[in-house]
């Protein structure tokens, strides 16, 4: 008697639905966001159901940036002859480089690729010291956030950060303008994803802050560093909108220090696009197992 092995009809159709899934996947470019593989098999087991892509918690991270090469120089140099400070667990790299401000804590939406992740730490930018009664310029920008579009599926979007001048503090102060189409993801230490060199400019909201440049100027490239919690959020997640951001609000303005080099942005950023390239590989695997 011969017997003929036939696929059922389910395993068959769910295995056309993961070679579609990782298709779409693999369209989405370099830039999938590779969440880490409990992540992945957290969403598979969920995946059986008809229900919403998960979002995930964003547990920890760092947020390299410069602000502005020229404005360190010029804070230091010899006309304003001030100094940097940092605040709060920020660090700066030796010879006036650049900042690192770590503990990102946040949400990536796998659906829509919108990301909202907060740093701790601050910097502040004193210059032009007045004989003993306080700075001409002082400037203290802290509680740094990125965000991503959700429109744009995570290839564009904004820094913020709490901006203190003139006595005044604005909270949420839309600063730079994140483009990530070009950016590729690369392998960090236990098992986060960098995003090096985003391109960053700064904003209208930002140039009110700073006088002496104008809206789209380009500020020092950022680089970002994540890494993704186990499990789903239960709910929530980023939304990417700019809900509480100052985009074109009085923010408050910097002193003006006489000097065309006088520009200070906030930047950062991710784009977390094409989270489902793992999870639909891991389907795949299953179906084939």
């Amino acid at each position: 008697m011969t017997v003929t092995s036939r696929t059922p009809r389910r395993a068959r159709t769910a295995r056309r639905g993961a070679l579609a899934a990782l298709a779409a996947a693999t369209a989405l470019g370099a830039t999938a966001f590779a969440v880490p593989a409990h992540a992945a098999d957290a969403a598979a087991r969920t995946e059986a159901a008809p229900k919403a892509a998960p979002k995930f918690d964003i547990t920890d991270g760092t947020l390299d940036w410069g602000v502005e090469d020229r404005f360190r120089k010029y804070v230091t140099g010899p006309i304003a002859r001030g100094k940097i400070e940092v605040t709060d667990g920020a660090e700066q790299a030796s010879e006036n480089g650049p900042f690192t401000f770590s503990g990102a804590k946040g949400s990536y939406d796998s659906a829509t690729h919108a990301v909202t992740t907060t740093f701790k730490g601050g910097v502040r930018f004193l210059g032009h010291e007045k004989a003993g009664k306080g700075w001409g310029l002082d400037l203290k920008l802290a509680d740094f956030k990125v965000t991503t579009d959700a429109g744009s599926g995570g290839k564009t979007g904004r820094v913020t950060a709490d901006v203190t001048a003139g006595g005044k503090t604005q909270d949420d102060v839309a600063l730079a303008a994140l483009d990530l189409s070009a950016v590729k993801p690369g392998g960090g230490a236990g098992g986060a994803v960098t995003y090096a060199k985003i391109p960053a400019k700064l904003t209208a909201a930002g140039a009110k802050v700073f006088r002496n440049y104008k809206e789209g100027d380009a500020l020092d490239p950022v680089t970002l560093s994540v890494t993704a919690g186990g499990e789903p959020s239960a709910g929530g997640g980023a939304t990417g909108g700019s809900g509480g951001v100052t985009d074109d609000a009085e923010a408050p303005a910097l002193a003006e220090t006489g000097a065309d080099g006088a520009l200070l942005g906030a930047a950062g950023g991710l784009v977390l696009v094409g989270g489902g390239a793992v999870y639909a590989a891991r389907r795949w695997r299953a179906v084939r197992g």
